[in-house]
């Protein structure tokens, strides 16, 4: 896979250089201080604790999804808490391969215009089976000594108002990255409603990676797409229920050469607060 994943025995390298910022994402959604409990008890030496709710995401209102984006100037101050400042290297995990929090923090980093992010292959889970050492407590950093400026790329974002537009464009292709059970509507048990955004095809994220939780190879992962996706493409727009986990989707896609990929970052959280919402399942329609 090209330059978005990290194997372990590479970071394993790389420890300890001022340079770098290790992030730990581990989170569980239902219980949400469980990541910082299980970080404090062993994570990836030198690794600071970033939480998906505080950290990662912005305040819910009645309208959004369950995890917004957080504002630029949040994810600034947060940054420059960790200590990063440009041209530093920022590495991210969790322990869940990247299928939780981590991913949502590689997007957010590109999205802010940080260009030099990585998800680490596997996860705490690849670091642990490699004997590697773990650090025990909670890791502090010095703050960044220099204002932390980001900018924004919105060409890698998709609102709400903007789906509303799109969804029966032709060209367009609208992928669902949740498990196949909450997109057919057959169960729920995170949201208020069943189903799926009308027009959306299933991809799970889960599809694009190992028992292990590695990635799958990167040949692997083209025929996966090869079977999904139709030949004549103008945009891809990936969603999951809160604009989370569909991170990892994106980077498993453009590992393998489809890029512009778009983000739906409210997902189907946000969707079904619209009264105009389209949502289909397996047995109804509205």
């Amino acid at each position: 896979m090209p330059n978005y994943l990290l194997a372990v025995n590479e970071l394993a390298h790389q420890l300890g250089q001022p340079d770098h910022l290790i992030l730990d994402c581990s989170f569980s959604l239902a219980q949400p201080e469980q990541g910082f409990e299980d970080y404090l008890r062993g994570h990836i030496p030198g690794a600071v604790y970033a939480h998906l709710e505080r950290d990662l995401s912005g305040g819910v209102t009645p309208t959004s999804g369950r995890h917004p984006l957080p504002e630029l100037d949040h994810f600034s101050r947060t940054l420059a808490t960790w200590g990063w400042q440009p041209g530093m290297k920022l590495v991210v995990y969790d322990a869940t391969g990247g299928t939780m929090a981590a991913a949502r923090a590689w997007w957010l980093c590109r999205y802010y215009g940080i260009d030099q992010v990585y998800l680490l292959d596997g996860g705490l889970n690849a670091w642990m089976q490699a004997g590697l050492p773990l650090e025990t407590g909670n890791t502090h950093r010095p703050p960044a000594s220099v204002p932390v400026h980001l900018s924004t790329d919105t060409s890698l974002l998709i609102t709400t108002t903007e789906m509303r537009n799109i969804i029966r464009q032709s060209g367009t292709v609208l992928l669902d990255a949740r498990a196949v059970n909450r997109y057919k509507g057959l169960e729920e048990t995170i949201d208020t409603t069943a189903g799926h955004i009308s027009g959306a095809i299933s991809l799970p994220v889960t599809a694009f990676l190992q028992e292990d939780l590695h990635f799958l190879p990167a040949p692997e992962i083209s025929r996966i797409l090869s079977e999904i996706l139709p030949p004549d493409i103008d945009q891809i727009v990936y969603y999951c229920g809160s604009g989370v986990t569909s991170a990892l989707g994106i980077l498993a896609m453009e590992a393998v050469g489809h890029t512009g990929i778009k983000l739906y970052a409210g997902s189907f959280s946000e969707w079904i607060r619209q009264p105009w919402a389209e949502i289909a399942s397996l047995n109804s329609h509205r």
